[in-house]
């Protein structure tokens, strides 16, 4: 069985024994417990959270907290349009809103107190560190170096850095394309179409994906394949009509037979490797999820719409 939300599981715990006479009872009833037990349950897992974070968990076991425990939800703009617009409409309540969205009450609240105060819809910021200016001793350290060596930014770090001054290469590079002395490569800022490999051991990470056959031979067939990080090797492959979690599985459970169990395998977000949090909380995990989790198997998945996901 897989790791479903702690008050999802109590709140179908209580609707299936609630015994009443009538129908409208059991709705009554169920209807409670969804409010209540949540409720009640979510300052218990933020005091589990903490206490989490500061013990010396496995990495299996970390893993599967940090994925299964309930993260908060990052809105988009989009998301917080919706929010203001059904504030405005007031057909729901903060409840209903932040249940929806998966947010807290208080951020419904926030969100609609900010709209209030401004007459806009609230701009979320850009994530990531703000960008810091380079002071004028960086700079003035920085064309010290290139006048003495005469050289790249890269070499450039390491030099300062052996005499105890850190200043990334990246950094180093701004200021000389900001004096003239060095150039834009736009051949080197374009997204990268391969897959950095770094794991330094075989059978520590596995990808696996899903790929629609092209061949006339095999037309519209499904090939999944499982490939090793570090070596490359493909421990486990199969071609089947359509693509399903079972499959998935199956394969797996061929080549972990055959060459031994990783200690982690990375996939995209497919439905038949990943369940995301509304699919879980209907149907529960995928049968790729309770697999890793029965064999203690980390997952992992990569960012969205991205190659390189390690």
């Amino acid at each position: 069985m897989g790791f479903p939300n702690l008050s999802v599981l109590v709140t179908r715990l209580v609707s299936v024994n609630v015994s009443c006479s009538r129908c409208s009872d059991i709705s009554d009833s169920v209807s409670t417990a969804r409010y209540v037990i949540p409720n009640s349950f979510h300052p218990l897992l933020r005091r589990i959270h903490r206490v989490i974070r500061k013990t010396r968990l496995g990495e299996f076991w970390l893993g599967v907290w940090k994925r299964y425990h309930g993260h908060a939800v990052v809105l988009d703009q989009s998301q917080v349009e919706w929010i203001i617009k059904a504030k405005i409409d007031g057909e729901k309540t903060n409840e209903d809103i932040a249940r929806i969205q998966e947010v807290s009450v208080r951020r419904v609240q926030q969100l609609y107190a900010q709209y209030r105060e401004t007459g806009t819809t609230p701009m979320l910021r850009e994530a990531g560190r703000p960008r810091s200016d380079v002071s004028e001793y960086e700079r003035r350290t920085i064309l010290d170096a290139f006048r003495r060596w005469r050289a790249c930014a890269c070499y450039l770090e390491e030099m300062l850095s052996a005499r105890g001054v850190d200043i990334s290469h990246r950094r180093i590079h701004r200021v000389l394309r900001e004096e003239g002395l060095a150039l834009d490569e736009p051949h080197k800022q374009g997204r990268r179409k391969w897959i950095r490999y770094e794991r330094e051991h075989s059978n520590s990470l596995w990808h696996v994906d899903w790929h629609k056959i092209k061949d006339t031979r095999w037309k519209d067939r499904w090939l999944i394949c499982y490939e090793d990080d570090a070596s490359r090797f493909i421990p486990g492959y199969g071609v089947y009509p359509m693509l399903t979690s079972p499959h998935s599985v199956e394969v797996l459970d061929r080549a972990i037979k055959g060459y031994g169990k990783p200690r982690s395998v990375l996939s995209d977000h497919g439905s038949t490797f990943y369940a995301v949090e509304s699919v879980a909380r209907e149907k529960g995990l995928t049968e790729f999820e309770q697999y890793l989790l029965k064999n203690k198997v980390t997952f992992i998945t990569g960012r969205v719409d991205h190659p390189q996901q390690v």
